[in-house]
């Protein structure tokens, strides 16, 4: 599970400038050292839980390093204690647009650009048209996976047609 996820934020563009770390059994193993680096990130797996520490610079990179490790084969629960630097008040649009982030990155969303996100109060709509039932389940699993979503409301329709071709 820590090399599935270590891999994924060191194959991250956005990530590029951030320290990575893992540890194991206490000991920190070192994984890349930017040059100027003001962002650190720490990996720690056990028993399939993850636990990310250390400062990032946005809530955007936060929210995205933690549905990468989601995404990691095995992963039972993720814990997302990294603080943002300098701080940042999570509201609707930046849920949204991690959101929106997410959607995009993830390989089993199609068209992500075409499907409609709504946040208030923490609480995620999501709308539009999929392909299919995962493609459905994978978008509110996303939704899930960000720190602060208290509640997802599925509306998406899965249509063969949907999005372009």
């Amino acid at each position: 599970i820590r090399t599935s996820i270590t891999r994924a934020i060191l194959e991250e563009p956005t990530l590029r400038d951030c320290t990575l770390h893992a540890y194991h059994k206490g000991i920190m193993e070192t994984l890349r050292v930017p040059p100027d680096s003001k962002d650190a990130i720490g990996v720690t797996v056990v028993d399939g839980v993850v636990e990310l520490t250390g400062h990032i610079g946005s809530l955007s990179h936060k929210q995205l390093t933690g549905v990468l490790a989601w995404w990691a084969p095995g992963s039972r629960d993720v814990l997302n204690v990294m603080t943002v630097e300098p701080p940042e008040a999570s509201n609707a649009g930046e849920v949204a647009d991690a959101l929106r982030l997410v959607l995009e990155k993830d390989p089993l969303i199609h068209h992500a650009d075409e499907l409609g996100i709504s946040v208030r109060q923490n609480h995620v709509t999501l709308s539009g048209a999929v392909t299919t039932e995962e493609e459905r389940r994978q978008a509110e699993y996303d939704a899930w996976y960000l720190v602060g979503v208290r509640d997802v409301v599925n509306r998406l329709e899965v249509r063969r047609t949907a999005g372009r071709r």
